[in-house]
């Protein structure tokens, strides 16, 4: 079976620009005939489909989609950051954590290079003369 034949996607997105031959439109009724999702979807735009009729199957999915749609959690997004913010504060933590890796290791640097209590200092470096 012809994927075109189960639901003619391309022909319903011709039909809702207005671009349907008359043989594709003959083929798109043919198809609407038999098939209640296709129906459905070219409801939803009823300015552009005025000569489509719903049938009593296509009433019972409007209502469920309606009833789906209404079941659905609804969020009023307070509490969330958003996409700026967030990229803003990853990139600060990113910088704060490459700082802090930064100084760590610039004291221990320093720490493993210094010359122990008591000892002279290494060798090369000037010491003040005696007198």
């Amino acid at each position: 079976m012809i994927a075109a034949r189960i639901h003619p996607e391309d022909l319903i997105d011709q039909a809702k620009h207005g671009a349907l031959r008359t043989d594709q439109e003959r083929l798109l009724k043919s198809h609407l005939d038999g098939c209640a999702a296709c129906r459905f979807e070219l409801s939803l735009a009823p300015a552009l489909y005025q000569s489509i009729e719903l049938r009593a199957q296509d009433q019972a999915v409007i209502a469920r989609a309606i009833a789906n749609v209404s079941r659905a959690p609804r969020h009023d997004g307070r509490g969330k950051l958003g996409r700026k913010t967030a990229s803003a504060l990853t990139l600060l933590v990113s910088l704060l954590a490459g700082v802090a890796m930064a100084s760590a290791g610039a004291y221990l640097w320093q720490r493993h290079n210094a010359a122990p209590v008591g000892e002279p200092a290494s060798e090369g470096v000037p010491t003040a003369p005696a007198r």
